[in-house]
């Protein structure tokens, strides 16, 4: 596979894991104001805060395993983005063509009158 399929890959995962981290941490935060309205507002909310609190730890679990998965995907796409800079720079220099040497053409003498 060449090196920018592979950049471009990884950056794509890298943007599906910035959007599952906001996802799953949004989803984590309503899920605690829910718990909280619910221990508020119902008589019947120790069920529902209970529930509530389970869905919110699942979340937050969720969310930092796709902070992991961001993070090593981050790292993946500068490790791609390295690589190829490093390539562009073997590339200019062995494309670079070498100073040639400047051929002077033969001296001409005189031939003497006789």
């Amino acid at each position: 596979m060449k090196l920018t399929t592979l950049l471009n890959s990884a950056r794509k995962e890298l943007e599906i894991a910035k959007i599952n981290v906001t996802h799953d941490a949004k989803t984590a935060q309503a899920a605690r104001k829910t718990a909280k309205a619910a221990k508020s507002k119902f008589k019947q909310a120790r069920k529902l805060v209970k529930f509530t609190r389970k869905v919110a730890r699942k979340c937050e679990d969720q969310a930092d395993a796709a902070i992991e998965v961001l993070e090593r995907a981050q790292a993946r796409v500068e490790k791609l983005e390295r690589r190829a800079r490093k390539k562009e720079r073997k590339h200019k220099k062995s494309a670079k063509p070498k100073a040639a040497k400047l051929l002077l053409p033969p001296v001409q003498t005189p031939l003497p009158k006789a």
